[in-house]
């Protein structure tokens, strides 16, 4: 999908329908692409009231009140291959967690046994993204 930030909220709710406890989102996208909003729309069509900011200092924010708890984890500043339990990954991959991860390149491969998504997003100009998702349920 292409569009504005309305059609970025609109993939949010579509996806956040078909998601599981144990699910992982692997986000993708330059620095700008979108990914903290998506995730900010995400968390709200998931009922959550909890304000969604860049996690880049802090790395791991939690985001609860909605139907699943919500992971929001930034690896910007980690180096390449970073297991997810040096960074306390763990706890957030035992299946009671959505857990969306900007920047999942900076991990070692595997992220537990909930299904993954990937979510792949792209500036097109300064109001518009190209928002592809691909995982289980096939959202677009």
């Amino acid at each position: 999908m292409v569009g504005d930030e309305s059609a970025t909220a609109s993939v949010a709710r579509r996806l956040a329908d078909e998601l599981l406890p144990g699910d992982v989102l692997l986000m993708h996208g330059d620095l700008g692409a979108g990914k903290t909003t998506f995730v900010r729309h995400l968390a709200a069509a998931l009922g959550s009231k909890v304000p969604v900011s860049s996690p880049t200092f802090t790395l791991v924010h939690e985001v609860l009140g909605g139907r699943i708890p919500l992971c929001h984890v930034d690896a910007y500043r980690l180096p390449e291959s970073t297991d997810p339990s040096e960074v306390g990954l763990d706890d957030y991959l035992d299946g009671r967690w959505l857990v969306a991860i900007e920047w999942p390149e900076r991990f070692a491969p595997g992220f537990g046994a909930g299904r993954t998504w990937s979510i792949h997003l792209e500036t097109i100009d300064s109001d518009t993204r190209r928002i592809a998702v691909d995982g289980p349920g096939g959202v677009e």
